[in-house]
């Protein structure tokens, strides 16, 4: 994914979501972070994503829905050995970020680092 044009588009989607708890340069960190880890994997750029996207997963990034639906406050920090421990995790998927911010996933790899 070009760096310079996910910036622009994770710029608009960062303006666009709900009360954003971190700094647009820490949701492009972890986001930047992910995609490296995800072309160092498999050798080729992640697919690209849309804003809408991009703006659910900002909105999202500050909790997990922990043991009966109470919200697990995540920093930033927290998803640099949580992509790690992603990466290494054997799934049936591509690995598309999408995946990282869906169902449990975060949960369980917050889980794996604490």
């Amino acid at each position: 994914m070009n760096p310079d044009v996910f910036g622009a588009i994770a710029a608009k989607a960062y303006q666009a979501a709900d009360s954003p708890s971190y700094s647009l340069g820490e949701v492009i960190s972890i986001f930047e972070y992910y995609f490296n880890k995800y072309e160092e994997t498999f050798g080729k750029a992640h697919p690209y994503i849309r804003q809408e996207q991009i703006q659910r997963m900002i909105e999202d990034m500050p909790f997990v829905a922990g043991e009966y639906g109470n919200p697990i406050d995540l920093e930033p920090e927290d998803y640099f050995p949580m992509i790690d421990r992603h990466f290494q995790t054997q799934y049936r998927c591509d690995y598309n970020i999408n995946h990282f911010f869906s169902g449990d996933v975060r949960l369980f790899r917050f889980y794996e680092i604490m």
